[in-house]
C-alpha cells in the first residue's frame, strides 16, 4: 500500500541507487532549419527513444512506418503502428553541442498524462 503522502515513489529494486530513475533536462531538437525548445526526459533503462507526434511535425521529419510491440503489466502485447525519425538534440544553453538521435519512435497514439509533484 503506498500513502498519498508519501512524497516519491521509487519502482526499482532496493538493491539499486537511491538515485530517481527518470531526469527532466531542457533541450533543443534540431532538424536543419527547424529547431523546438522542449524538455526531454531520461530514463537510464530505456532500450527506445521516443519523440512525441507534435515535435516531429513541428520540425517536418520525415517519418519510416513501424510497428512498435509493447508489454503491458499484465502481459498483454499491443501492436501500436507509428514511424521512426532521426534528428539531433542538444542542450538548450549549448545549441552547438548536438548529438544525433536515429530510429526515435513515433505514433499518434502516444501522449503523458499531465502529473505534478508538489516541492
Amino acid at each position: 500500500m503506498v500513502s498519498a503522502s508519501c512524497p516519491a515513489l521509487f519502482l526499482d529494486s532496493s538493491h539499486q541507487s537511491p538515485r530517481a530513475i527518470l531526469k527532466v533536462v531542457s533541450v533543443t531538437l534540431h532538424n536543419g532549419d527547424q529547431q523546438l525548445d522542449t524538455y526531454a526526459i531520461l530514463d537510464d533503462r530505456s532500450e527506445l527513444s521516443i519523440i512525441l507526434l507534435q515535435a516531429v511535425e513541428l520540425l517536418g521529419l520525415n517519418a519510416h512506418p513501424e510497428t512498435l510491440d509493447l508489454q503491458t503489466v499484465r502481459q498483454d502485447v499491443l501492436h501500436v503502428q507509428g514511424a521512426s525519425v532521426t534528428f539531433t538534440i542538444s542542450p538548450t544553453d549549448e545549441p552547438s553541442y548536438r548529438y544525433q538521435v536515429l530510429s526515435a519512435f513515433t505514433a499518434a497514439d502516444l501522449n503523458f498524462t499531465e502529473h505534478s509533484c508538489p516541492l
